[in-house]
């Protein structure tokens, strides 16, 4: 599952405005910036858009896609099938294209 082309876009984008915390939880991380005043006018949709895709494709997904359930004895392949793996690209590719729109021509 294409998590974590999804979690180093909107690491990027943070990026772009603050340092990168060191957590895992980025829907925090974005909530902090949207707070912070930081955003220039026009930022902060994209920034919703972006919380909304880490939202889909968390940390907890993010783990569950690379080393499955322990608890219940279950690999990736027995949790996600193709059409969660669709969605899940389907996140990533939006989150790629929201950040490349705030880092700009240099992001390509």
């Amino acid at each position: 599952m294409p998590s974590s082309p999804s979690r180093n876009a909107v690491k990027a984008a943070i990026a772009r405005f603050v340092p990168v915390p060191r957590t895992p939880d980025l829907v925090t991380a974005l909530d902090g910036l949207l707070g912070s005043g930081r955003l220039p006018p026009g930022q902060r949709d994209v920034i919703v858009e972006l919380r909304q895709c880490a939202a889909e494709l968390g940390h907890e997904q993010h783990i569950r896609s690379d080393y499955g359930e322990e608890a219940a004895f279950k690999t990736p392949w027995e949790l996600f099938d193709a059409a969660d793996a669709h969605r899940a690209m389907v996140v990533a590719e939006r989150s790629v294209t929201w950040a490349r729109s705030i880092l700009g021509p240099a992001a390509r």
